[in-house]
């Protein structure tokens, strides 16, 4: 019996404790005035709207019904006085309590709810003929703005903690959960502001959760789609599908507090610290999350359903797609292969990848860092490509650590292939059987043929290996040995190809000179 009733009196006694510390420290320093009236708008005032509307269809329900039941006994008049009492007086306290704590108690905390999320479904389906069938759908999907702000928001300074100890096997544990949380033991913060005010540039403040916006609305996603299935016998369907999806507001990470780009010279050249010249110098490089993202896919989808006896049916589908590695992104020409329509499958970006390309975006390392923004911008580039969509995968790959070695386990899992410029990552993934494309295969493969017996004009920048040798590229990074041209450097001259050699760095050349201009020494002896 005292088991039963030791929860309820532990809860009680928990109850009336917050309640008087909390009474306690509105009389202890400090004050935060403009906060609290802040907060007595927000809570208070903001939920006066959904307050009445619920108070007036309560009150109209409850006077209809008993208008009623009293009619009966001819009392119709006492219907308004009767609501009016038990809506006010009994009703309305417990109604407002139960509302104004469920609208600011909720997963939004102080973000700005949107009362116009609406998300209509629609679909049909119309048989045009005995074995065949139309489907088509359409919807408003919304997402939630949490899971990306890993579900809570930590900011130093307003968050306390403490620890407990397992004191062993046998022995009595410091709390039970039976018996709630004891956050009587947690130490309460004195001054969530203090930590704020005593950052500097020499001691800036970590923050370690994205800054957003309550303002921003929740992001959605149009989905629609159009289908047409057909039985063809065999008790197989035949079912072929345009699949369309438009996302709204996605989110937008972007590292807001770095150094602007015009500081570059002061933090290379003059070597200013970056602390100082980022736009808030007391606080550390923070992420800010904007939700202005957009997005858009467009598929035909085709799959078979073989059904047979006993409820067993087999499903065969096919998704071409390809995965796009941190390299490949900050290397950039994916994005002209992409626009010429020679890619035009579905580019996925693990979220892994991302966090590495905004790591190296945050880099103290200018050069890492104009990598980093290199790739993002590459990223936005992609997305706005119609030929492609780009698909962000969020499920990491437990247990491995390298984004490389997570990246053809992922590979593997997707049946996708793996879109890259590194030779090590291509080895790796070829060993275990899964499909690579190297865009420096392509670049190699694409290079102008040279054929022995071909003239170009090339301009000799270096000079060879061997005595009197010169060296020329060109464009795709060819190289050109030319014999006897070194009194020719930096010089434009016309070559006749003699050989070419295909090496494992690339393609190199050998050539001689059509009109061998005359040497200045030869000149000087001359004149």
């Amino acid at each position: 019996m005292l088991d039963l009733l030791k929860p309820p009196v532990l809860a009680i006694q928990e109850f009336y404790t917050l309640s008087g510390r909390a009474f306690l420290n509105i009389f202890r320093r400090p004050h935060y005035k403009d906060d609290t009236v802040l907060q007595m708008d927000v809570i208070g005032v903001g939920s006066l709207p959904i307050v009445i509307l619920t108070g007036f269809f309560s009150g109209a329900v409850m006077a209809l019904q008993m208008s009623r039941a009293l009619s009966t006994y001819g009392a119709s008049g006492k219907v308004g006085e009767i609501t009016a009492i038990t809506l006010v007086r009994e009703m309305g306290p417990v109604l407002t309590a139960l509302l104004v704590a469920g609208r600011n108690a909720s997963r939004n905390l102080n973000l700005e709810n949107d009362y116009l999320n609406i998300s209509p479904r629609l679909g049909f389906a119309y048989m045009i003929a005995p074995k065949t069938v139309v489907r088509a759908g359409a919807g408003v999907f919304h997402g939630n703005i949490w899971m990306y702000n890993s579900e809570m928001v930590r900011y130093p300074g307003w968050t306390s903690s403490v620890s407990f100890v397992d004191p062993g096997l046998g022995r009595a544990q410091s709390f039970r959960l039976v018996n709630g949380f004891p956050v009587d033991q947690v130490p309460a913060v004195a001054d969530p502001l203090a930590l704020a005010a005593a950052a500097s540039v020499q001691s800036p403040l970590s923050v370690a959760a994205p800054t957003y916006n309550p303002g921003d609305r929740i992001p959605y996603t149009f989905q629609w789609s159009l289908s047409v299935q057909r039985d063809v016998g065999f008790s197989t369907v035949l079912d072929i599908a345009y699949v369309a999806n438009r996302g709204v507001k996605l989110p937008w990470s972007v590292p807001a507090n770095n150094p602007l780009l015009q500081h570059a010279p002061d933090v290379v050249i003059r070597r200013i610290p970056a602390q100082q010249l980022r736009p808030w110098p007391s606080y550390t490089a923070f992420n800010a999350m904007f939700y202005r993202g957009m997005s858009d896919y467009h598929s035909l989808q085709a799959k078979a359903t073989r059904r047979f006896s006993s409820g067993l049916s087999i499903d065969a589908n096919y998704t071409f797609a390809k995965m796009l590695d941190t390299n490949i992104i900050i290397d950039g020409r994916v994005v002209e292969v992409s626009s010429t329509g020679f890619l035009t499958a579905v580019f996925i970006v693990p979220r892994f990848v991302l966090t590495e390309l905004q790591f190296i975006a945050d880099s103290a390392d200018p050069t890492r860092r104009d990598r980093g923004r290199r790739g993002l911008e590459v990223l936005r580039q992609l997305q706005k490509n119609h030929r492609v969509e780009v698909r962000f995968h969020e499920d990491d790959v437990p247990g491995i650590k390298e984004v490389d070695g997570k990246l053809v386990q992922l590979a593997k899992m997707l049946s996708a292939e793996i879109l890259t410029n590194d030779v090590n990552l291509q080895r790796i993934a070829e060993l275990q059987k899964i499909a690579v494309l190297n865009l420096n295969d392509l670049a190699r493969t694409l290079r102008p043929v040279l054929q022995p017996g071909e003239r170009l004009t090339v301009k000799l920048v270096k000079e060879g290996r061997e005595p009197d040798q010169a060296v020329a590229y060109l464009d795709d990074g060819s190289m050109i040995v030319v014999n006897r041209a070194r009194h020719c450097l930096g010089r434009e001259v016309e070559l006749e190809i003699t050989s070419v050699l295909q090496t494992a760095a690339g393609r190199m050349a050998f050539a001689d000179l059509v009109h061998a201009p005359v040497a200045p020494a030869v000149l000087a002896r001359d004149g």
